[in-house]
């Protein structure tokens, strides 16, 4: 077995602090890294960092492209949906009882080592 190093980029959100245990608490219920959070606003958490410390991502599911060593992943000559994306993100902050703060959303890059 070895070890991969895959890169994400995404629409989203840092998860700090004390919401991370929030996603903790969430992430016990399923099977992936990744879900998806809500069905209605299409969002999903990436796991990023390492697999023994990981860090959370809150992002819309459609912007989320992952790149696995070696081979490199085309993402197309169109940007879509940012402003849907941004008002997903926030509806679900406003509405939902989960206890995320909403943040500024915007393109992210990271890494995946586990």
């Amino acid at each position: 077995m070895g070890i991969s190093t895959d890169a994400i980029l995404c629409y989203g959100f840092q998860i700090y602090d004390e919401e991370k245990e929030i996603i903790e608490e969430k992430l016990e219920n399923f099977d992936s890294d990744n879900y998806l959070l809500h069905d209605k606003y299409n969002l999903i958490v990436i796991t990023h960092c390492h697999s023994e410390y990981p860090e959370y991502i809150l992002a819309a599911s459609d912007s989320a492209h992952e790149a696995y060593r070696g081979h490199p992943e085309e993402l197309g000559q169109e940007i879509k949906s940012i402003e849907q994306w941004r008002n997903d993100l926030l509806q679900f902050c406003s509405l939902s009882q989960i206890g995320i703060n909403f943040r500024e959303p915007q393109w992210l890059l990271c890494s995946y080592w586990g």
